[in-house]
């Protein structure tokens, strides 16, 4: 990928908008290059990340078990519970249900 693709990767900055109504906030918390994507839709902001990999990090403030900085976790889901109506955590076997009007 790297030796062909370089010409379609683009590495993106904290707070940028990819596209309207689109953009990436850094978290930290599991690595250094853990991001949330925002959106902003006609329900409410609705954020996804792998700074948490369940809804109980986020309702409990439990940072996840993989983190580099635990610190970096909990001001991410501060952050994201301040700004989100909806937060999608990245590997909750839930998403499926707690979001199923979003599910095709």
């Amino acid at each position: 990928m790297f030796e062909e693709a370089w010409n379609r990767i683009v590495l993106l900055n904290d707070e940028d908008v990819v596209v309207p109504s689109v953009r990436v906030k850094w978290t930290g918390c599991h690595h250094r290059s853990s991001m949330a994507i925002i959106l902003e839709t006609k329900d409410g902001v609705v954020s996804y990340t792998d700074a948490a990999f369940t809804m109980r990090n986020i309702t409990e403030n439990v940072p996840i078990g993989i983190a580099e900085d635990i610190y970096e976790c909990l001001d991410a889901y501060e952050y994201l519970k301040r700004i989100s109506k909806y937060i999608i955590p990245a590997y909750d076997p839930e998403n499926v249900n707690r979001y199923k009007q979003w599910v095709i």
